[in-house]
């Protein structure tokens, strides 16, 4: 029931998100954050959800103090909505979320996993609203095809992007890149 109670909860977040979006009344609140904090805490957050299955989740902060101008919230809403998907298609092994800088000096963060990956031919549909690898109501994993949209979205509304890396049956790396002001 607690489950069932959280998976609605976020569900209604999301359509409610994307209503805001589509309407143009999502209201960014821009603010310097801590990216290695913030990482550290949503990692913190979604340890017993790793625990539960025996996959070890870490972080690991390669920059010490990489701050940006960006919507907390947003943020924590994209980096959340990564670990939930990298937790929920990886059914052994390890989900890793690293803070690191790129070779422009710009603060970046991966979430790697060693999970069940993304199909090529997928990759291209895999921002999209409603859009799922696998459909149908024999499909063995639940949502609604909404989070990795809103994750770009979040993204975009803050100068960020994100690119994917994926291999099916050996895992999948995502990884934002931070552009200067939000």
């Amino acid at each position: 029931v607690e489950r069932g109670g959280e998976r609605l909860m976020r569900t209604v977040d999301m359509i409610l998100n994307v209503s805001r979006l589509q309407a143009g009344e999502f209201v960014l609140r821009p603010a310097e954050v801590d990216l290695p904090g913030l990482v550290r805490r949503i990692v913190s957050d979604h340890q017993s959800q790793a625990q539960k299955k025996k996959i070890v989740l870490s972080s690991v902060d390669e920059c010490g103090n990489a701050g940006i101008v960006a919507d907390e919230y947003c943020i924590t809403q994209a980096v959340s909505n990564l670990l939930n998907n990298a937790i929920k298609f990886t059914m052994h092994g390890q989900v890793e979320a690293r803070v690191f800088r790129d070779r422009e000096g710009r603060p970046c963060i991966s979430c790697r996993d060693t999970g069940i990956g993304i199909a090529k031919d997928y990759l291209p549909l895999l921002f999209s609203r409603y859009s799922q690898e696998q459909s149908g109501y024999s499909r063995p994993f639940e949502g609604l095809g909404l989070g990795m949209a809103l994750v770009k979205e979040y993204l975009a509304l803050n100068n960020a992007t994100i690119e994917v890396e994926s291999e099916k049956g050996v895992g999948t790396t995502f990884t934002i890149t931070f552009y200067d002001g939000a």
